[in-house]
C-alpha cells in the first residue's frame, strides 16, 4: 500500500480581489476580433471565469477612427465587425473600456497606444523529434516534434513575435481500403 500526504499551500498576497482581466488580439488579417473581459479569481479559490457583461468596448487608431466592439451572446465576449475594422501596419491603436455595469464597481480603462509593426520574414523553419514523456515500466515513451523558427529584424523594431501555423497530417493505412489516406488538421500556436 502506498500512502501520501498532500498539504494545500496558499501564498499570502496583497492582491486586490477584483482585478479587471482583458484578453484580446488584433492583427492585420481580415477577420472578426474578440476581446474577453472578466474579473480575476483570488489565489487558492477555484470559482471559474467571472465574465463582465454590459461594457462599452472601442478601439481607436491614431487617425481618430473609433471601432466599436459589440457584446456577443457569450457573456463577457465583445466582437468587432470584420467588414469595418482590421489592423493596419504602422498605425497606433488604443483600447477603451467602460464597464457601465450597475451591479459591479464602475471602471473606465484606457490602454497605452501601441503601434502595429511589420513582422520580419522567416529565415528558417525546422523541427526536431523529441521525447515528450519518458518510458515507464507501464507504458512506452511518447514522442513528438518541436517546431523552431528563426527570424531577425535588422532595424530592431520588433522584440516580441507571434506566429500561428496550421498542421496537416496524413496517415497511410497499411492495408487496402477504398480511401487509403486519412487526414486531419489542427490549429497550433507558437508564442515567442
Amino acid at each position: 500500500m502506498i500512502l501520501g500526504c498532500i498539504t494545500k499551500f496558499i501564498p499570502e498576497t496583497n492582491e486586490t480581489q477584483n482585478l479587471l482581466v482583458i484578453e484580446g488580439l488584433i492583427t492585420d488579417q481580415p477577420e472578426t476580433y474578440t476581446i474577453k473581459i472578466s474579473w480575476s479569481t483570488p489565489v487558492g479559490i477555484n470559482s471559474g471565469i467571472r465574465p463582465l457583461e454590459g461594457c462599452k468596448v472601442t478601439v481607436q487608431d491614431d487617425l481618430g477612427n473609433n471601432y466599436m466592439f459589440t457584446e456577443s451572446a457569450a457573456a463577457g465576449l465583445y466582437i468587432s465587425d470584420k467588414e469595418t475594422f482590421r489592423g493596419v501596419i504602422g498605425r497606433k491603436y488604443t483600447l477603451h473600456i467602460n464597464t457601465n455595469n450597475s451591479t459591479e464597481t464602475h471602471y473606465s480603462y484606457e490602454s497605452k497606444q501601441v503601434e502595429m509593426k511589420n513582422v520580419p520574414p522567416i529565415d528558417s523553419l525546422f523541427y526536431e523529434k523529441i521525447t515528450i514523456k519518458e518510458q515507464t515500466p507501464y507504458s512506452g515513451p511518447e514522442e513528438g516534434c518541436q517546431v523552431y523558427l528563426d527570424t531577425f529584424d535588422p532595424l530592431g523594431n520588433c522584440r516580441y513575435y507571434r506566429w500561428d501555423f496550421l498542421e496537416t497530417w496524413e496517415f497511410q493505412l497499411p492495408y487496402m481500403v477504398t480511401n487509403q489516406y486519412a487526414g486531419f488538421q489542427a490549429l497550433r500556436l507558437i508564442l515567442t
